[in-house]
């Protein structure tokens, strides 16, 4: 099952296919509209190419008892041919964009200079000679056998319809046999390109849900390309252990400027700055367990700044609030009876405040909280 392609092809092997050159394509797609681009295009100018034609052989009829030289005879042919590519230009330059165009809607915009590499394979007549007798060569031959077909068809349906139309003809003028031939001429090249567009729409379709079928993937080829696309599991290991140490250097450069370091006291330690005065609750600047938190209590005791031992209040620190975060609600009134003991202690800056709970943002509280609350103060 893990060698079944059942995965949809993904955008980097999507975009290494293109630089192939593998894409769904069909050359009878372009040809069928640069035929029916010329097919409708020409009508309009076969009046003048015939007028220009007319013209040049009563010229040539006019300069024969003349006895006219080779050079007056090939400026005459040139002026022909002049005249004619000027007529014909506008519906073969149209045809070309139409076949630019076709193109562009089926691949887009691509170039693959691989294709043009030099190999020994492609020139090689041997490997030539084994391309020829491949499952896919045969597809294609058979495929071919059955445009050529319909569109026979198609041809000969239009000729057995009209085959009295073209009896009648020998009965009328030359001027009108040769607007009728061009007439019956015109609608049959419709009918068979016409045919063939419709072959080269449904082979385009078949095309495109080969190569659908052909770039799919295995699990296992996505998940090697998703790895790859990662990098080294090592290297990514490496990469977040760097940016671990960084984001650790950069926290305990903040912790000379905590206000204190509540501490469990060996396992936690959490380092608050707290400005009496300034809006917003303390906010927690660096917070670690273990080794770090014994590094986080040297570096305080180191600046001078307060360590104070409370297990509760360092474990729900620790647990609830993050680096850069105030904290919570709930431990506004545990913070502040740390903090009004370390400013009876002279260790804080003098509060304009009393340090309690209402020195902190909190939500509105009921009356009797409130007053509980003002009667905590005063007390303080």
């Amino acid at each position: 099952m893990s060698d079944e392609k059942t995965e949809p092809a993904t955008p980097k092997k999507r975009k290494k296919a293109r630089e192939d050159g593998q894409v769904a394509r069909s050359a009878d797609l372009v040809s069928s509209v640069v035929l029916l681009g010329l097919f409708v295009g020409t009508p309009a100018s076969l009046p003048q190419i015939g007028s220009t034609l007319t013209s040049f052989f009563m010229k040539c009829f006019a300069v024969m008892p003349t006895k006219a030289g080779p050079e007056k005879l090939g400026e005459m042919a040139g002026d022909l041919f002049r005249n004619i590519g000027q007529l014909t230009m506008t519906p073969m330059l149209t045809a070309m964009g139409l076949g630019v165009a076709v193109n562009i809607l089926q691949v887009g915009l691509s170039y693959t200079p691989k294709l043009l590499e030099a190999k020994g394979s492609r020139i090689d007549p041997l490997q030539g000679f084994k391309r020829l007798f491949t499952p896919r060569a045969f597809l294609e031959i058979f495929k071919g056998l059955i445009k050529v077909a319909l569109v026979a068809y198609a041809g000969w349906d239009y000729l057995s319809k009209h085959a009295e139309d073209c009896m009648r003809l020998v009965l009328t003028s030359p001027t009108q046999i040769a607007g009728e031939v061009g007439k019956m001429t015109h609608e049959l090249g419709m009918k068979m390109v016409g045919t063939l567009f419709t072959i080269a729409v449904l082979d385009y379709a078949w095309q495109r849900y080969q190569h659908e079928k052909s770039m799919k993937m295995t699990k296992q080829e996505v998940k090697d390309e998703m790895r790859d696309a990662e990098g080294n599991p090592e290297i990514r290991q490496r990469i977040r252990q760097r940016q671990r140490e960084f984001s650790r250097r950069r926290m305990m450069s903040e912790v000379p400027k905590a206000t204190v370091v509540i501490t469990n006291p060996t396992h936690f330690a959490v380092a608050l700055v707290y400005k009496p005065g300034q809006p917003g609750a303390p906010r927690v600047i660096a917070k670690g367990q273990d080794r770090i938190a014994l590094r986080i209590r040297e570096i305080a005791r180191k600046n001078h700044v307060p360590v104070l031992e409370n297990p509760p209040l360092a474990r729900a620190l620790f647990a609830q609030a993050e680096l850069g975060d105030e904290i919570p609600a709930d431990l506004y009134r545990a913070v502040a009876e740390v903090l009004a003991l370390l400013w009876r202690m002279g260790s804080v800056p003098l509060s304009p405040q009393p340090l309690t709970t209402t020195a902190f943002p909190t939500e509105p509280q009921s009356s009797e909280s409130q007053s509980s609350t003002e009667t905590e103060s005063e007390t303080h």
